[in-house]
């Protein structure tokens, strides 16, 4: 390529120097330039340096601070859990004292009641004591009060019957006892035995655990202090005399009378058996009527109207016997009504319904028995024997 006359001229020595030295104060002018911005460089990261610097202590100072709070906090938290526990503990012991002291005075409170109890015992016995009277009767409660020795679950006594004041032993069998049987007072029957082929301690307490079962059928009469000693059978309507012991093994007859010891068949009875067969002095003991199936025990009531003494209904279906002619029962009835109980009494083709809770007369007319000699009154409850009700002679009908 072709070198222009310029370029040849700037090359040579001495025109060169003369343009460099031309040029020198532009080339000094940017050098100061560029140490100036050198400078202001160096002054700038100085500056930011020193920014970092100051934020860097800043946050130093920062965490710090935050360190001292933190450990201030731990130690405030395990103060307070401190304070904590001690309340816990505290509380705790509070809890106990105050168990305690509610035992301690429920325990001082049972003992008042106790010696409080004690010594209204201690004073109505005192009294009872002084008054013959009450003596008198509670010694006639207690006596139709019956013991049982043994599981009370091998005793089956019909509702109907009454055996009050009996003892009951079963501890080597059951005891059966049909409807409308019942004892006088004293009358022991015994479901229990030992082997008497073993002595002393064993013959005491290894006693026979079954094989001495008692059953007595319906319409039994045992007189006063009469012991009846398994295994034994009493027939229906039989009677077994005051004082008599009928052993083991015994079949006694139905309809007979059993006396001595050993018990042996002293008659046949002659039972009347059916209404027709009923003797005409009968009637005239209790009001002129006979309660013949589903009464209790007579019994005596008293209520605003004073004392009556006449009959509860224990199943829901009862039957009255009596002489043909105009009839009038009262009766009581504390068993409220429902939707679907109903009480009513039936004569002859007469029927009346009786209200359930309350206390009034049923009338029955002489033609309601329809000429008949010996006439039936009928009673009827629906839903007696329900749940919950209790005891069926307080809660069915009283009839005087």
């Amino acid at each position: 390529m072709k070198q222009s006359t310029k370029d040849k001229l700037l090359k040579t020595p001495v025109i060169g120097q003369i343009v460099g030295i031309a040029l020198l104060p532009r080339e000094i002018g940017k050098v100061r330039k560029l140490q100036e911005e050198a400078a202001e460089t160096r002054r700038a990261a100085d500056a930011l340096r020193q920014g970092a610097e100051e934020q860097r202590q800043a946050a130093e100072a920062y965490r710090q601070t935050t360190e001292e709070r933190w450990q201030a906090t731990e130690a405030r938290w395990q103060a307070t859990e401190a304070r904590w526990q001690a309340t816990e503990e505290r509380w705790q012991a509070t809890t106990q004292t105050f168990d305690s002291m509610g035992q301690q005075t429920r325990d001082i409170q049972a003992q008042l009641a106790e010696a409080k109890e004690e010594l209204q015992f201690s004073k109505g016995f005192g009294e009872l004591l002084r008054d013959g009277t009450a003596l008198s009767r509670l010694r006639t409660e207690l006596s139709i009060h019956p013991a049982v020795w043994g599981p009370a679950d091998r005793l089956h006594i019909d509702p109907e019957a009454s055996m009050d004041a009996c003892l009951f032993n079963t501890n080597s069998g059951s005891i059966t006892v049909g409807a409308y049987t019942f004892a006088g007072p004293g009358v022991s029957l015994i479901a229990g035995n030992h082997d008497i082929k073993l002595a002393g301690f064993p013959r005491r307490d290894l006693q026979q655990e079954a094989g001495c079962d008692i059953e007595i059928g319906q319409g039994g009469w045992l007189c006063a202090n009469c012991t009846i000693v398994g295994p034994c059978r009493v027939g229906d309507n039989a009677v077994i005399a005051a004082g008599a012991v009928v052993i083991p093994g015994t079949e006694v007859e139905a309809g007979c009378l059993y006396a001595g010891v050993p018990a042996r068949k002293i008659r046949k009875i002659d039972v009347a058996d059916g209404e027709a067969q009923f003797p005409e002095e009968a009637f005239g003991r209790f009001g002129g009527c006979l309660y013949t199936r589903g009464w209790h025990t007579a019994e005596a009531i008293t209520d605003e109207g004073g004392q009556h003494t006449g009959h509860w209904m224990i199943r829901e279906e009862a039957e009255i016997v009596c002489p043909a002619g105009e009839r009038t029962l009262r009766y009581r009835s504390p068993m409220g009504p429902a939707e679907d109980r109903s009480m009513t009494v039936t004569a002859g083709e007469r029927t009346e319904e009786i209200r359930c809770g309350e206390k009034g007369e049923i009338r029955i007319p002489a033609e309601a028995f329809r000429g008949e000699k010996t006439g039936k009154i009928t009673l009827r409850i629906s839903r007696l024997f329900d749940p919950g009700n209790g005891d069926p002679r307080r809660l069915g009908l009283f009839i005087w």
